[in-house]
């Protein structure tokens, strides 16, 4: 669990999206496995603690991650050359990808001050990964944290429950989508991902 959001903030997580994209990736590609590969690839080009994407193993491959790891590196890499290894991606294309959505929770992963920025921290004890079997590292700023968003997300449900109580079922129509005048199945709208 990433409580943290240190491997997977919302930038990261836009940039996942953005790699599916660019890799042209077909409905049946947008995997759980590929998920944690283009994961990979977003920590490794963009965060400098290297001990915390490898955190990113037991949860893709499971208990058995020592043996896999070194094939999921291979499919990683194999993203890679797929996206063209234009892996980079800018901050206002991730804003971008988040505005087709800005409600969606992932958008919500506001990674803490406290864990932004180069800050190295080299203690004593090996670094030995958790992994979905074991509890996330107590970290007492983000645990506060997270206190202070559950409070607000309780009364936001509340209050959104009381205007809901208040709307009227007729109040709902659905917008009647577009077709395309010239039959085109290409949705151009995400164009601009392929950068």
């Amino acid at each position: 669990m990433d409580s943290c959001y240190k491997l997977t903030d919302k930038y990261l997580l836009a940039m996942t999206f953005v790699y599916f994209k660019r890799a042209g990736f077909i409905i049946a590609e947008y995997t759980v496995e590929n998920f944690f590969i283009a994961l990979h690839l977003a920590n490794t080009m963009e965060e400098d603690e290297v001990e915390n994407t490898y955190e990113i193993f037991p949860w893709a491959l499971g208990k058995s991650w020592g043996i896999l790891f070194k094939q999921f590196i291979k499919q990683r890499d194999k993203l890679w050359v797929r996206i063209k290894f234009r892996a980079r991606v800018h901050r206002n294309v991730c804003e971008e990808v988040m505005a087709i959505e800005p409600s969606h929770p992932l958008w919500q992963r506001n990674r803490p001050e406290h864990h932004g920025f180069a800050q190295r921290q080299y203690g004593d004890q090996p670094y030995s990964l958790r992994g979905p079997w074991a509890s996330p590292v107590f970290c007492a700023p983000c645990h506060s944290l997270t206190m202070i968003r559950r409070d607000e997300d309780s009364r936001r449900k509340t209050v959104k429950t009381e205007c809901e109580a208040q709307i009227s079922d007729s109040c709902a129509e659905e917008v009647p989508k577009e077709e395309s005048s010239c039959g085109s199945t290409h949705d151009t709208s995400m164009d601009w991902i392929y950068g």
